[in-house]
This record gives structure tokens, C-alpha cells and sequence, in this order.
């Protein structure tokens, strides 16, 4: 199967830099959603090199320049889903930059690690979800 991450054509890139490329997603969840690529096909973010996680970095600031030329969120989510089981449905690593905007969701408290449909139900700004399937630590923080 084809990637279609691989080869975009000129028309798609918003901007780039030489190892990463930025588009808007073909399936936005805010207004100015975009995604961030590198060139070489590497199936996540583990998998990047030190260049390449840089470069990509570089290109989030880029995109916040790009979206605020016709938005003004309130806020950014910005992230990869790595594997199926997070939720990434392609596999070539992308970098998500979700423009947040004020009333866009009834409680962003906590950001996106407070909301999670867990069995097909939402768990939003919850933890008793997760108790007991964290590892003892040896002190700090949790």
C-alpha cells in the first residue's frame, strides 16, 4: 500500500523545512488543524532521529505563524499518537497542531490526558480511571 505521507505534492505544503514537511489534515477536529511530517518514512516518533525530532519541533512554530494568519485560537494541542492502541491510524510518524479556540469544548481542564473514552464511554477530567495502573515510584512526584 501506498503512503500518502511519503510524496506530497507541492500544492499541499503549507511549509517545510529539509527533513519535515507541514500541511493542513484532511480531517480537522478545530479550525487550522494542521500536521507536521518528516520526508523520510519512519513509523513514529520513537523511531525519529534527533534531527528529525528537531525539525519537527522547528516546523510547530512555523505552523502557529501559518494558522495566525487567519485564526486566533485561544490555545494549541499539540502531539503524535503513537501505535493503534493511542489512536494513530496512519502509520507514518505526524506531529499534530490542533489550534484550540474558546468554548470549543465544554471543560479543557487538564488538556488532553483528561479525556479519554474508555470502553465507549468518555472519562473527562477523571483519574479514578487509572488508579492502581500506575507503577510505584520511589518518591517525587506522581
Amino acid at each position: 500500500m501506498t503512503c500518502y505521507f511519503c510524496s506530497p505534492s507541492a500544492d499541499i505544503i503549507a511549509t517545510k523545512n529539509s527533513l519535515c514537511y507541514a500541511r493542513w489534515d484532511r480531517n480537522p477536529l478545530s479550525r487550522g488543524h494542521m500536521l507536521v511530517i518528516p520526508f523520510r518514512h519512519v513509523q513514529d516518533f520513537f523511531a525519529l532521529s534527533s534531527e528529525e525530532k528537531y525539525a519537527i519541533l522547528e516546523l510547530v512554530g512555523d505552523c502557529k505563524r501559518v494558522i495566525e494568519k487567519t485564526e486566533k485560537p485561544a490555545g494549541y494541542n499539540i502531539g503524535f499518537n503513537v501505535g493503534a492502541a493511542a489512536g494513530q491510524t496512519v502509520m507514518h510518524c505526524h506531529c499534530h497542531v490542533i489550534p484550540r479556540h474558546a468554548g470549543d469544548t465544554e471543560s479543557p481542564s487538564g488538556g488532553v490526558e483528561c479525556s479519554f473514552h474508555i470502553n465507549g464511554t468518555i472519562k473527562q477530567n477523571t483519574k479514578e480511571h487509572v488508579s492502581g495502573s500506575r507503577p510505584a515510584t520511589n518518591g517525587g512526584s506522581p
